[in-house]
């Protein structure tokens, strides 16, 4: 089958569109086509080298991956032969505590697709019964990908992490990013006021026509936190989810209200920040971390989807054999959504 091999990390990755061997499946396994493959950060981040823990010489990548079932293991239940499904974004095994505690994203036996376990940057992947998740017809193979990263990661953190009410204040740094602008749909899902930071000037119209309540312009001489405090007469956002960093990291903090929850979310890439300590304790802020998805996040998504609360913004597609061309795209910060590949 053809895939796309990460022969070499770097500022300009080696790739290779070549031959590999077809994956063969064990008895509780799926083997699917795949249809379509979103290009994540994190990616990108193993592309370029900063990541590199737990990924193997000659990776093949790509974790947000939708495809056709065309073969299952003997001890599969509940699929069909040509039935469409999403991958979750973790191989879990579905019989260790934390598969039973409905936390397969955190699977003690579990590898990461694409991150450990050959990703859907390929024609065919070999996907553990318990990891994949039919889809509706009205969910089209464009958008599939999709809905585990980076909605189901959305939905996850503005949920179990947050737990914040209908009517709550929400800000989102990268909220141009392919994972801010879906957390930013999510959120005013949820009825949350929404403040949309961008580093991009020519998104903001974008970010507006997709119904959030502010978009603020972020600079580098910019600390936005003094915008947000204006704009809430002093009193702060009761969320922020940052999916960018630690170069806001200052100004996320300094845009929380008391009590405000602080949800690290998009890909550091082993960055590092300094924070006043005086600040979380006398303001009695919350800073958490949020990864992965669980498969009712992205079902929810799935309903969102449905009752036409969230649109999910895919910039362009592009055949695989492309991937170097989405990376470049990345790197210059000239996406608007997800590259999704479909041959």
């Amino acid at each position: 089958m053809k895939a796309v091999v990460l022969k070499q990390p770097g500022a300009v990755p080696i790739l290779s569109y070549t031959e590999v061997p077809e994956p063969t499946i064990k008895s509780d396994e799926l083997l699917i086509k795949v249809l379509s493959a979103g290009f994540c950060r994190h990616d990108f981040l193993v592309m370029n080298g900063t990541l590199r823990r737990g990924i193997p010489s000659d990776a093949i990548l790509g974790h947000e991956v939708c495809g056709e079932i065309i073969e299952k293991g003997e001890e599969v239940e509940g699929f069909k032969i040509g039935e469409r499904i999403v991958t979750l974004l973790t191989q879990s095994c579905g019989v260790c505590e934390q598969c039973l505690l409905d936390n397969e994203h955190r699977c003690e036996n579990g590898i990461g697709i694409g991150h450990g376990s050959q990703g859907g940057f390929a024609e065919f992947l070999a996907v553990k019964q318990n990891s994949a998740l039919t889809i509706p017809d009205f969910v089209s193979s464009d958008i599939a990908p999709l809905l585990t990263c980076p909605i189901g990661v959305g939905i996850q953190a503005l949920t179990d992490i947050t737990d914040i009410p209908s009517g709550s204040s929400v800000a989102i740094t990268g909220a141009s990013g392919g994972l801010g602008i879906h957390v930013a749909q999510v959120a005013k899902a949820m009825g949350c006021s929404t403040f949309g930071i961008t580093s991009s000037e020519g998104k903001i119209s974008s970010l507006m026509e997709l119904g959030l309540d502010e978009v603020i312009l972020a600079t580098d001489d910019l600390n936005f936190s003094e915008i947000i405090q204006a704009m809430t007469a002093d009193m702060g956002v009761d969320v922020v989810i940052d999916c960018v960093g630690s170069r806001y990291f200052a100004s996320c903090i300094n845009s929380l209200g008391s009590n405000g929850k602080l949800v690290l979310l998009g890909e550091l890439g082993n960055a590092k920040a300094q924070v006043n300590l005086a600040e979380i304790l006398f303001r009695d802020l919350t800073i958490r971390g949020s990864t992965g998805a669980r498969r009712r996040h992205v079902l929810r998504g799935i309903e969102l989807i449905k009752n036409d609360l969230l649109k999910p913004v895919v910039h362009t597609k592009l055949p695989l054999k492309d991937l170097l061309i989405a990376f470049g795209w990345m790197q210059e910060n000239k996406l608007f959504g997800r590259i999704v590949f479909a041959d």
